[in-house]
């Protein structure tokens, strides 16, 4: 495993400058990063990773115990991220500025399928007008057999014309598409209609059967953000939850697959609210003093900790395991912090980003159960062994 992820982290990383004695030049520091995101594969057999010179960005897919990296080049575009779909296919966005017209210019987002032999088959939505009108196109959600990208597009609205000679105050007239939820298929691009949304639809949660099982919503006319949920198998949604303006969609942090239930933040606690029946429970409390953040387990769907995004970041872990996984590997980087990208549906193989305020992000994979930790790639190698400024967290009244 070591030999492997050395020639990933090579791929990365061959174009860096040797070390220098002296300080670095300011461009150094604005080049943008060399490694922009690692994922390895649900099964644990393979890494991607995006990253490369600016101006010439790529994507590497290697497999773990096995010789040979496969590499997409991507070009002059700017890298956003990699992301497995199922254990075959890796999904990879880029953003580029694309112009309409003489003044209007729009910072659109694509998202290209890849296999294991560095070939990008197909592009997301690429076959669908409609959705093709979108800057983004939001990834809610995978199935695993068969592999399936569950993504928010765009459908014809079929509403009301803007043009009906009406002063009755109505919604989406001026609006000719509504969201939608769509089963693709990362092979082809292609998919078909899985949930139509009206003109207060934002969008959806799945659970992982691809299902859609909440709904979430802003009152085109009052504004309000609600919560709507729908037992598995059913057809009707039911108001889960409503905020009293739009900024109470501040509020919810996620729907939990495993605990049936989504999180909210409600008057300093982190409650679950149940599907079933909408009784709560609190997970956490003392959350006016925090900015928190919820950490999620991607295979299981649900919350493993809660991040404080404090100066010095902290972990109030959630599932043990993880948090065992994280001390661990935090002992072999004294001082610094220890982000846990993602890991395998097994839990045994952990991509992992460490940094420090005077140290530049790095990568690394965790081995579990050979106890082994090899790098990736490094962000900024051009500042390795630099000696960079000291920084310091500091908190005033304001």
């Amino acid at each position: 495993m070591k030999k492997i992820c050395a020639g990933l982290a090579i791929a990365a990383l061959g174009w860096s400058m040797a070390a220098q004695a002296a300080p670095p030049p300011a461009s150094v520091f604005g080049r943008g990063r060399a490694v922009l995101d690692v994922e390895i594969s649900p099964n644990g057999e393979r890494i991607a990773l995006m990253g490369g010179p600016p101006e010439q960005r790529f994507v590497s897919i290697s497999t773990l115990d096995k010789p040979g990296v496969a590499i997409l080049q991507l070009g002059d575009v700017e890298g956003v991220f990699v992301q497995w779909a199922g254990d075959d296919y890796v999904l990879a966005r880029v953003a580029y500025w694309d112009r309409f017209g003489p003044r209007n210019a729009y910072r659109m987002q694509r998202t290209f399928s890849v296999n294991p032999e560095g070939k990008a088959v197909a592009q997301l939505f690429s076959a669908d007008p409609a959705s093709s009108l979108m800057v983004e196109h939001n990834i809610v959600g995978f199935t695993q057999a068969p592999a399936r990208v569950l993504a928010l597009g765009l459908t014809e609205s079929q509403g009301a014309s803007s043009y009906m000679d009406t002063k009755l105050r109505r919604k989406g007239t001026d609006i000719p598409y509504v969201m939608a939820l769509w089963s693709l298929d990362p092979a082809t691009g292609r998919g078909r209609l899985l949930e139509r949304g009206d003109y207060d639809t934002g969008g959806w949660e799945v659970d992982p059967g691809g299902e859609a099982r909440v709904r979430l919503e802003v009152d085109e006319i009052n504004h309000r953000f609600s919560v709507s949920s729908r037992a598995k198998g059913g057809t009707v949604w039911s108001k889960l939850w409503e905020g009293p303006d739009f900024d109470s969609r501040r509020a919810y942090y996620g729907y939990s697959a495993a605990d049936e239930a989504v999180y909210l933040g409600l008057d300093d606690k982190l409650v679950a609210k149940r599907l079933a029946d909408g009784s709560t429970s609190v997970v956490a409390e003392g959350f006016a003093a925090i900015t928190p953040d919820l950490v999620w387990d991607s295979h299981r769907l649900t919350p493993i900790g809660i991040d404080t995004g404090a100066g010095s970041p902290a972990i109030r872990w959630l599932d043990p395991e993880i948090g065992a996984v994280h001390a661990t590997i935090s002992k072999a980087f004294k001082d610094q912090s220890v982000f846990l990208g993602n890991w395998s549906r097994d839990r045994t193989r952990f991509v992992v980003r460490v940094s420090a305020p005077a140290t530049p992000g790095a990568w690394y994979l965790f081995d579990k159960a050979r106890k082994e930790l090899s790098p990736l790639g490094e962000e900024y190698p051009d500042l390795k062994g630099a000696l960079l400024g000291t920084t310091r967290w500091m908190t005033y009244k304001a």
